[in-house]
């Protein structure tokens, strides 16, 4: 669009800060079936974890679903993202239901991970993989905190809904909350970037869970072999229908 390619004129704080106004004053519908699902699944009182939050309008729509009584925790890796999320929050009059954590998510393996650029340094697109959503390699820019959820929420702690978007290492995340998927059967909604991302659905299978794509129809994992790009894992014990 030509107003996107005009905020590429513009230094990246300027247009980050241009893109949070326009997000927060002039709101539309972002990723509708994913808003969809999200709406039906998630109810007043849950804990939601937002795992690649960038600006925060999952974050933000999270928390207007679960209400006072509940919370979300969001993770950022990228710091200038993790800056507009709080700002996002703050303006939505959400910050009080909203913790914005500056971390990466992973298998809980390393501390500290470092973070790489994206295409064109797109801030939706950093990672801890050292290669874009093309493939190709990209450069170590900083080194960030890390943590996996399993060690972030102590042992019982309710999770009740996860959204995972990290640009390809959600693999990692997945190991990294076995205990979470084994003992909260939390909802977990997926967005698979790439085959070996795909690939870590396995993780999921094996705790239980049973794949839908966003329109509810039920993944067979010895037929749907083929990535689908948005994904809900749904607890076996429990249903999912659109």
């Amino acid at each position: 669009m030509l107003r996107d390619k005009l905020l590429g004129f513009l230094p990246q704080p300027v247009a980050d800060l241009l893109r949070l106004v326009r997000v927060v004053w002039f709101p539309k519908e972002y990723e509708p079936e994913l808003a969809a699902v999200i709406r039906q699944l998630v109810q007043p009182g849950w804990v939601c974890v937002d795992v690649g939050a960038n600006i925060g309008i999952i974050s933000c729509l999270l928390a207007k679903l679960a209400q006072s009584t509940g919370r979300v925790i969001a993770f950022e890796a990228f710091p200038g993202n993790a800056r507009l999320l709080a700002r996002m929050a703050k303006w939505s009059g959400l910050a009080s239901r909203i913790t914005v954590e500056n971390m990466a998510v992973s298998d809980g393996i390393q501390s500290e991970l470092v973070l790489y650029s994206g295409r064109g340094g797109a801030s939706e697109e950093w990672n801890i993989l050292g290669h874009d959503l093309d493939g190709n390699r990209t450069e170590a820019v900083l080194r960030i905190p890390a943590t996996s959820l399993d060690d972030y929420f102590p042992p019982c702690s309710p999770v009740h809904f996860v959204k995972i978007d990290i640009e390809g290492a959600g693999a990692q995340a997945f190991r990294g909350m076995r205990r979470i998927l084994r003992e909260s059967r939390p909802y977990v909604l997926v967005e698979f970037h790439d085959d070996d991302e795909w690939n870590g659905r396995e993780e999921l299978l094996v705790s239980g869970y049973e794949l839908y794509d966003v329109k509810g129809r039920k993944l067979n994992p010895a037929v749907d072999v083929q990535r689908v790009y948005h994904c809900l894992a749904c607890p076996a014990e429990k249903e999912f229908k659109r």
